[in-house]
């Protein structure tokens, strides 16, 4: 053999490995789309979750603060209430004792 023929088999060579090192990247590369274009269903998804969880979180925020408004409203009705019951006693307390005082009197005049 002359070395021009193992200088034409070395290409050859040469030629067959690139050609299966092109394939095979290849391959790589089709997995790695498919899993890039898997990747960013899930983040679209995560995101669409995300938005939908802050809307939410919102809602529930207005929610929160509308109970928190109605709750010092009912604190001060109840406050206002005992107020008007602690009065209401010591009017009645007072009543009692000038209607006890004014019967003792008449029955002392009796």
């Amino acid at each position: 053999m002359t070395v021009l023929t193992y200088v034409f088999l070395a290409a050859i060579g040469a030629g067959l490995g690139f050609v299966i090192a092109w394939l095979h990247q290849r391959s790589g590369s089709a997995v790695l789309n498919t899993r890039l274009m898997m990747v960013q269903q899930e983040l679209s998804v995560a995101r669409a979750e995300a938005a939908k969880s802050t809307q939410i979180n919102g809602q529930l925020k207005s929610a929160m603060d509308k109970l928190e408004t109605t709750i010092i409203l009912e604190r001060k009705a109840h406050e206002e209430k005992v107020a008007l019951l602690n009065q209401m006693t010591e009017e009645l307390r007072e009543s009692f004792q000038a209607l006890s005082a004014e019967a003792l009197k008449s029955n002392n005049q009796t």
